[in-house]
C-alpha cells in the first residue's frame, strides 16, 4: 500500500480549491470543499476551524479562518517535531488571506484531559512565576513544552496579538493515552 503524501495532498487541495471563498470571503470555504471532495468526513467545528477526518481515519485536517494564535503555535510545533506534547503535523499551509490548512495525526478528546490539563496549567504557572523549568517534576518533554509555550507568549514583546488560551478542550490524547496540546493560543481582537 503506497504511503499517503500529505504535503502533495495539501498542495493539490490548495491548487484546485484555494481560489474559492466562503460567505465571509475567506479561502477556508474552498479548503473545506476540497477536503469534502476528497472524501474527508466532518468531525467538529471550533471558534476558528473546522476539523475533518481522513478516509483512512489516521489523519485529521484543520481548515481555519485567519488565526494568529494557531499560526504561532504551528510554527512552534513544526520547529520541535520530537516533543511528545505537540501533535505530529504532516503538512501546514497559510493562504494569502491568512486561512490555514493543517494535516496532523488524529487525536481524541478524553476525560483524562481534565486532570492532565490541570497539571499542565500548574506547570505553566510555576514556569511563569520562576522562569525556570528545573523545578518541574513532569519530565523533559513536558518541561520543554511549558517553556516554549510560555516564553513565546510572555517573553516576546511582539506577542501582543495573542493570549494564552490553555483550556481542557485544547488538550487531546493519542491512542496510547499520551496528552497532546493542540491549540494553546488565541488571537486578541
Amino acid at each position: 500500500m503506497p504511503r499517503f503524501n500529505t504535503e502533495a495532498f495539501v498542495d493539490d487541495i490548495i491548487a484546485r480549491y484555494g481560489h474559492l471563498v466562503d460567505e465571509a470571503n475567506h479561502t477556508r470555504g474552498g479548503l473545506i470543499d476540497g477536503l469534502e471532495a476528497a472524501g474527508w468526513t466532518f468531525l467538529d467545528n471550533g471558534a476558528f476551524a473546522a476539523v475533518y477526518l481522513s478516509p483512512c481515519k489516521r489523519y485529521a485536517a484543520r481548515a481555519s479562518r485567519p488565526d494568529k494564535g494557531y499560526e504561532v503555535y504551528a510554527r512552534i510545533v513544526q520547529a520541535h517535531p520530537k516533543n511528545l506534547y505537540f501533535p505530529v503535523v504532516h503538512a501546514h499551509r497559510v493562504m494569502p488571506d491568512g486561512c490555514m490548512l493543517t494535516v496532523m495525526e488524529r487525536l481524541q478528546h478524553t476525560s483524562k484531559g481534565v486532570g492532565l490539563g490541570r497539571a499542565f496549567k500548574d506547570d505553566c504557572n510555576a514556569y511563569l512565576a520562576t522562569r525556570m523549568t528545573t523545578n518541574l517534576t513532569s519530565g523533559k518533554h513536558r518541561a520543554e513544552a511549558v517553556r516554549l509555550l510560555c516564553q513565546t507568549r510572555y517573553d516576546d514583546a511582539h506577542r501582543e496579538d495573542i493570549y494564552f488560551d490553555m483550556k481542557i478542550s485544547n488538550l487531546m490524547v493519542r491512542p496510547n493515552g499520551h496528552l497532546v496540546i493542540t491549540d494553546p493560543y488565541a488571537p486578541i481582537f
